[in-house]
């Protein structure tokens, strides 16, 4: 006899089997989450930031390097600010800067723009037609004009530059504390300051430098010239004041310092804060500089003002001491 036994199969689902999250406790992972990433943003942030600035000392002492290239070929002397040719006021046409006459040796426009800087390409226009029609990457890196180059424009006889009577700079440097450039300049149409040049004025050589391996040659700066060539109606006054390109309408751009820029700082921005009379931000950030003898460093802004010993120039820009 065959037995046959038959089963019955039957699936039971307990209540619990599956379940969902309670609120609670969807409440207690997102605010782990929140919790995670208030810790871990601003780290990634500062990574992303010392990224920038590692960059942006490479780049000048990459600049360094093709100008000291530049340098040697020309008899030790540095190159000029800019030049222009005679009738060039409007255009542009002829003018350039140190960017490009030494194109030649460094070879790569973009490492004149500073990854934490304002202008990345297309934002300043000549309003002309001209060699470039964009001139963001005159706005990233400076050398600073030598006090000879104000002599020229405005007939004065100043003996250096000094620094602004305004509280908030005489915070970190006395008034009228003296200083100077090196690059000289040949804006002999008045393209860049509005006043032709009645002939070139040469650049120092590095032998009129004291200490080239002290003297902060090419640095983080909100225009090629440091500001210190830009405007003559403010000379002999340098390093206390804020320059700003402007749009069409007169309206000003990102302010930056005269002088370098300390703008490493973690923040998206870095500037001469207008809402901001007793600090401006000067003090909260690194400028990247690279010194005459080539070598590249970031320093804090106060520590760009150190003095010498007999308390009247700015240690890292004196030619003579």
């Amino acid at each position: 006899m065959k037995m046959k036994q038959m089963f019955s199969h039957r699936h039971v689902r307990t209540k619990d089997a599956v379940r969902g999250f309670t609120l609670i406790e969807l409440l207690v992972v997102i605010a782990i989450i929140a919790i995670l990433a208030a810790i871990l943003f601003p780290v990634f942030a500062q990574a992303r930031e010392q990224a920038r600035k590692t960059v942006c000392l490479s780049n000048v002492k990459q600049l360094n390097t093709g100008v000291q290239m530049y340098i040697q070929d020309y008899d030790e002397t540095i190159p000029l600010l800019c030049g222009s040719n005679p009738g060039d006021n409007s255009t542009g046409y002829s003018f350039v800067t140190w960017q490009d006459t030494t194109q030649p040796y460094i070879k790569n426009y973009q490492l004149m723009f500073d990854p934490d800087g304002f202008y990345q390409g297309h934002t300043i226009y000549w309003g002309q037609p001209g060699p470039h029609q964009y001139f963001d990457y005159m706005t990233s890196y400076g050398i600073m004009g030598n006090i000879a180059t104000m002599n020229m424009l405005t007939g004065g006889n100043f003996s250096s530059w000094i620094t602004r009577n305004k509280q908030w700079i005489n915070n970190f440097v006395p008034p009228g504390t003296q200083y100077d450039g090196v690059a000289g300049a040949a804006d002999l149409g008045g393209f860049w300051t509005g006043i032709a040049m009645a002939r070139p004025v040469p650049s120092v050589t590095i032998a009129a430098v004291a200490r080239p391996a002290e003297y902060a040659f090419l640095y983080d700066a909100g225009n090629f010239d440091a500001w210190h060539f830009t405007f003559p109606s403010i000379a002999p006054q340098g390093i206390g004041w804020c320059g700003a390109f402007t749009d069409n309408n007169g309206n000003p751009y990102t302010w930056t310092f005269f002088g370098p820029n300390p703008l490493h700082n973690g923040k998206s921005v870095n500037t001469c804060n207008i809402n901001n009379p007793n600090t401006r931000d000067f003090e909260q950030g690194l400028a990247n500089v690279s010194f005459l003898d080539g070598h590249a460093k970031a320093l804090k802004g106060p520590s760009l003002l150190r003095l010498t010993p007999d308390k009247t120039h700015l240690y890292y820009f004196t030619l003579t001491q």
